[in-house]
């Protein structure tokens, strides 16, 4: 994102990104608009049996999406587990942190070590072989 130019901006620009931005916005208003009564006046049991159902349905609701394409997900997963670390919501808050610690701290001063180090002429040259691999 930081190394982002000018071109790469104008291209994934688009009237149908900024069309689903503010539809996503209204839709955010919609839900902060909502008023959610707080009944005390519900028995124990009633309040868990909302909370069960609530449960419920937001598992199978997942399930009815993720089984049609866990063919595809679960593979992909498998083989790319980094991907897992990138899900996490925390995420974005470590990289924007790892980004200011790693660029914006100061340079450190440059150190020489070995000032009395030197290369020795040597006129024998000498051939070494390796050989890497398996032997059978």
């Amino acid at each position: 994102v930081m190394q982002t130019d000018i071109k790469e901006v104008k291209d994934l620009l688009s009237w149908r990104l900024v069309l689903l931005a503010i539809v996503v916005l209204l839709f955010c208003v919609f839900i902060l608009r909502i008023r959610i009564e707080n009944n005390t006046e519900q028995g124990f049991f009633k309040k868990i049996r909302v909370r069960v159902l609530s449960a419920l349905l937001g598992c199978s609701i997942f399930l009815i999406a993720f089984v049609p394409l866990s063919k595809t997900f679960i593979p992909f997963f498998r083989t790319y587990n980094e991907i897992r670390m990138y899900n996490v919501p925390f995420y974005p808050i470590y990289a924007v942190y790892r980004y200011c610690v790693r660029f914006l701290k100061p340079k450190s001063e440059f150190k020489t070590i070995g000032d009395d180090a030197f290369r020795e002429n040597n006129s024998s040259k000498k051939l070494l072989v390796l050989v890497v691999g398996e032997t059978a």
